[in-house]
């Protein structure tokens, strides 16, 4: 199985195997999200998605379910 991670502005930001993290998120209105707050919502959607999100200093790392990290 593969995984994918996409990222993109305005509503469309931050969905991972289809499945939306930060749907419809407002950078302009709530500020830049930390690398915390990011690997937390992902790791929300770990049952959704096959993919949790760890913090190795300020890198982020995705991994799939599958053993196959996705940098």
């Amino acid at each position: 199985a593969s995984s994918s991670v996409t990222f993109a502005p305005d509503g469309a930001f931050g969905q991972i195997n289809g499945q939306s993290v930060f749907n419809g998120y407002d950078q302009n209105a709530n500020g830049v999200l930390s690398a915390q707050q990011i690997a937390d919502a992902i790791n929300t959607q770990t049952a959704n998605t096959g993919v949790t999100a760890s913090l190795s200093g300020s890198n982020l790392r995705l991994t799939a379910a599958d053993g196959r990290d996705i940098n």
